[in-house]
């Protein structure tokens, strides 16, 4: 009656940045910043997110994931985490 233990197969961690993984949290956080900015209630503010959406649009230009990397972290500081901005 001893049923033999099936392991499940462990996900291999992520060993090398690519293209699709970084244009994802780009764009996620494109999407994030979009919405906040649609309820922005002040021009100061809705002045900083145009130009953070616009930085983060730049950014998807950006061939090489590893320098698109490099500028997502140089960005990353600047978004808001009200939005829920990673």
């Amino acid at each position: 009656m001893n049923t033999p233990k099936i392991p499940f197969p462990q996900r291999k961690p992520a060993t090398e940045i690519t293209a699709k993984s970084v244009n994802r949290l780009v764009l996620d956080n494109l999407g994030l910043v979009v919405g906040k900015l649609a309820s922005s209630k002040t021009e100061e503010e809705t002045g900083a997110l145009q130009e953070l959406a616009l930085e983060l649009m730049n950014i998807q230009e950006i061939k090489d994931p590893g320098e698109k990397l490099r500028a997502f972290e140089a960005v990353r500081h600047k978004l808001p985490a009200s939005c829920g901005c990673t």
